[in-house]
């Protein structure tokens, strides 16, 4: 292997020779390495595999700029990183900012979280490169591009999913404002299947198996001569014993914070079930009082009707009694006559 000192297999306590005959190379994995794998998910091990391997980081940008390799001609690391003890492996920014051709700027960053203001962010890291140019008489003239490249696990805009997207700023009918600022994003979640792979998306199809790839001999079968001289520096990373501590202490640091994340999540889940059932049970007891008062309501008046209608009908019933016995009085008919005729009590036939 390149830049490797040869060992015998009892030097390096091989237990496994990860080879791909296709692709005609092979890499000797110690029993340490071997079992500790990350892959370029992690954005640590991202950007020490991009910051030590030129001739990666140029097939990398190569497919995501869809610029000829032999075309980049100078690459200046802008945030270069001493790995060592002093770093934060649980808060540092890992971004890759570049120079490309001493005439434009280029961010990359590895991003696997689901950040919720994730357009907000890199508009603003965007802005900022440019306003960072502004710094002189001749900075409108001056001015170089700066493009912002997001890789992502996830889907920047779910009901449109894309497996690589550009974007400018232009109106509505195509004009480009400015090619100063510019965005691009490779979702790691939509990956073309090998057999619907455009020629011109191969090369970047490579790279998006590679950073996801599970394990070594996986990330081994990938035929792309870019991607391997990745795969060589990940192993030089991990057979150095303090790189490979601050790899897996930044890997414990994002599998925490995504253990905290799913446990605040199913937390708030919880707790809004209950509040909502809490709040169903307020609403369906003031909904079915407000029903039964207008139900009751409503039977009352009907009922009150009824027995309303019932009365007059009595009332008036009986008003027609009392008219009768007074017509029947007038022509001397008996008081038994009377009672018989319309059952009024003799004690109130006496008094008409």
């Amino acid at each position: 292997m390149d830049n490797i000192q040869k060992k015998t297999p009892e030097e390096l306590n091989v237990v496994a020779s990860l080879t791909d005959e296709t692709n005609g190379w092979t890499t000797e994995i110690n029993v340490e390495v071997q079992n500790d794998y990350v892959n370029l998910t992690n954005d640590l091990m991202f950007h020490m595999v991009f910051t030590k391997n030129k001739k990666a980081l140029k097939g990398l940008l190569s497919c995501l700029l869809k610029i000829p390799k032999e075309e980049i001609l100078d690459i200046v690391i802008l945030n270069p990183i001493q790995y060592n003890e002093s770093i934060n492996t649980k808060t540092t920014i890992l971004d890759l900012k570049l120079y490309l051709n001493n005439n434009r700027y280029v961010l990359v960053e590895m991003q696997v979280r689901d950040f919720e203001y994730w357009t907000n962010r890199i508009l603003i890291y965007g802005c900022r490169q440019i306003n960072d140019q502004a710094n002189g008489t001749n900075a409108y003239m001056t001015l170089e591009p700066v493009i912002q490249i997001s890789i992502m696990k996830h889907s920047l805009f779910p009901a449109r999913k894309r497996f690589y997207s550009e974007y400018r700023i232009q109106d509505n009918e195509g004009q480009v404002l400015t090619d100063k600022l510019s965005f691009a994003v490779l979702d790691l979640s939509s990956i073309p299947d090998a057999k619907t792979v455009k020629p011109e998306e191969k090369e970047l199809v490579d790279w998006a198996n590679a950073f996801i790839a599970p394990d070594w001999k996986t990330l081994m079968t990938i035929d792309n001569e870019s991607v391997k001289e990745a795969v060589r520096t990940m192993e030089m990373i991990m057979k150095n014993p303090a790189e490979r501590q601050l790899i897996w202490d930044h890997q414990m640091a994002l599998w925490d914070f995504e253990s905290q994340m799913d446990s605040a999540e199913r937390r708030g889940k919880e707790q809004g079930i209950a509040i909502g059932e809490a709040r169903g049970k307020e609403q369906g007891i003031a909904i079915g009082e407000a029903r039964g008062k207008e139900q009751g309501i409503a039977i009352g008046e009907a009922r009150g009707k009824e027995q309303g209608i019932a009365i007059g009908e009595a009332q008036g019933r009986m008003e027609e009694r009392y008219k009768i016995a007074k017509n029947m009085k007038a022509h001397q008919h008996s008081d038994e006559m009377i009672h018989q005729v319309t059952g009024l009590p003799f004690s109130e036939i006496e008094q008409l």
